[in-house]
């Protein structure tokens, strides 16, 4: 388990079960490019008007129902199609830190 947890650590640059997805020896969140180049999203689950999505690396953000008017959005696709929402997730995220910070 703990190989498996490892391995997932390192496909990103970041531990995937920390709070802000922050790179353990950096403290910044990985580059966008690395997580969507060539790279799939999965459904998770439904919550209170979000679709919450992982990256291949276990990066989980959501993509609000307002968002996709009339759009499909399929369980897996490719991670390029989602790089507006995870961008954002990403910006909340660094919010967050700097306040916790401050």
């Amino acid at each position: 388990m703990a190989e498996a947890l490892d391995l997932k650590s390192r496909c990103c640059g970041f531990d995937s079960r920390s709070t802000y997805h922050f790179k353990q020896e950096t403290g910044n969140i990985m580059n966008i490019k690395d997580m969507v180049k060539n790279k799939q999203v999965t459904f998770q689950y439904y919550r209170e008007g979000e679709l919450w999505y992982s990256t291949a690396c276990g990066f989980n953000f959501p993509v609000p129902i307002a968002d996709v008017g009339g759009a499909s959005l399929m369980a897996s696709d490719r991670a390029i199609m989602f790089m507006r929402w995870i961008r954002k997730h990403i910006t909340m995220l660094q919010s967050a830190k700097q306040a916790e910070i401050s």
